[in-house]
């Protein structure tokens, strides 16, 4: 009798434990490709800008506008190549004018989850911009500030 409890109880454990390992692992496969998508989507909005930029011979087309218009989700901090913050996208407006360090240290997060979009002015080679990105949030509306 004791002996059949401990094998229903050790059979029971094993499938609760495989449960949890299968769970973590399905989550952790999730979010690797919640990352891809996201680090796609802002390669895809970067070259979409500069298309829209670089254009001189005014092909460009709504799919283009529509891609650059289109970031609604990901807040985005873009620096020069000196450091210096040139715009912010996608962030809480009240915090960005009333907390003076808040953009600074949402740089910091951003630099520490995510690897930089770089975008090099074909131009002047020497000017560059880095395009820091956070996670998906969901907003309202999208809010840029310059």
């Amino acid at each position: 009798m004791i002996q059949a409890l401990l094998n229903w109880k050790s059979a029971l454990a094993l499938v609760a434990i495989g449960i949890v390992i299968g769970t973590i692992s399905y989550s952790s496969h999730l979010a690797q490709k919640i990352a891809a998508e996201e680090r796609l989507k802002m390669e895809q909005w970067v070259e979409a800008g500069k298309l829209l930029l670089n254009d001189s011979t005014g092909i460009s087309n709504n799919l283009v506008s529509l891609i650059v218009s289109g970031n609604h989700e990901l807040p985005v901090i873009v620096t020069d190549e000196k450091d210096s913050i040139v715009e912010s996208i996608n962030l809480d407006t009240n915090k960005v004018k009333n907390q003076p360090g808040y953009l600074r240290n949402q740089l910091d997060r951003f630099r520490a989850s995510n690897q930089p979009i770089v975008w090099r002015d074909p131009v002047q080679p020497t000017r560059s911009n880095f395009y820091y990105y956070g996670n998906k949030r969901k907003f309202t509306e999208a809010k840029i500030n310059i």
